[in-house]
């Protein structure tokens, strides 16, 4: 009989991820023992991980955030996965707005979004072709709420639109490679390189909880950052580390992705 149990698990992960490591734990054994589909909310991807690491290969599973490329999906466990957007019960709006006078930002919408009193694991991604159009996705059972909530973003007023999975944007990649020369792999002097920050303004960051490392808020300047972590800040944007090479005097050049933030 198999029945996982969360502390096995809790080296691989950080102390303050392990209320997620119960969760899933819980989901897991749920699933296992009832032998019953089970539909998740969106996971970002360290959730996915996560997810990945306590399941294995023992229960099947697929995932889907409402078109082939998302960052955020929700899980079908131990389901099948015929018609996508029908089985996994997505929701994509398109924000209609005059687009003459104004443009949109994914910093606008999105705090709209976290300021609407859901949990952000209710919306998947944020998307847009790069010309003014954006889409993003819902739990269906929650598409009525959105529908009728989201009204405004900062002064524009707008209306949520039904796409169908056959006019969901292509949406662009706004990424740009960066090298920055760097002292440590710690935290607060990664997060110092990139932005061009004081030290003492990253440990402001931290204080407010302006920075998140893989997805999840992070107050510690010491933290230790690997390869394929992503941080984030606040107004600032978002970066995955991608590669380490020595420096002189033991410091080090990183390659990074950057997504910048756009006001």
């Amino acid at each position: 009989m198999i029945k996982n149990k969360a502390e096995r698990f809790y080296p691989y992960f950080d102390l303050n991820e392990r209320p997620t490591v119960d969760r899933f734990v819980g989901l897991f054994n749920r699933v296992y023992f009832q032998n019953r589909p089970y539909l998740t909310d969106f996971l970002n991807p360290r959730e996915y991980i996560i997810w990945k690491t306590i399941c294995g290969t023992t229960l099947s599973y697929n995932r889907f955030g409402g078109y082939p490329s998302s960052e955020k999906n929700r899980l079908l466990i131990n389901g099948k996965p015929d018609s996508l957007n029908r089985v996994f019960q997505i929701v994509c709006f398109e924000l209609e707005y005059s687009q003459r006078f104004n443009r949109l930002t994914h910093q606008q919408i999105l705090g709209t979004l976290m300021h609407l009193g859901v949990d952000t694991s209710t919306f998947g991604d944020l998307i847009t072709d790069g010309a003014g159009r954006w889409q993003f996705f819902v739990k269906k059972d929650l598409a009525p709420f959105f529908n009728l909530q989201m009204t405004r973003v900062g002064h524009m007023t707008v209306k949520l639109k039904t796409v169908s999975s056959h006019d969901v944007l292509n949406p662009i990649d706004d990424s740009q490679l960066v090298k920055v020369h760097c002292s440590s792999l710690r935290l607060d002097a990664i997060i110092s390189a990139v932005s061009k920050m004081s030290r003492h303004q990253v440990d402001q960051a931290l204080e407010h909880g302006f920075v998140q490392q893989n997805f999840h808020v992070v107050t510690k300047a010491d933290m230790a950052v690997v390869i394929q972590d992503v941080l984030s800040l606040r107004h600032f944007g978002r970066f995955q580390l991608l590669e380490v090479m020595p420096a002189k005097k033991g410091k080090y050049w990183l390659k990074l992705k950057l997504w910048a933030s756009h006001h």
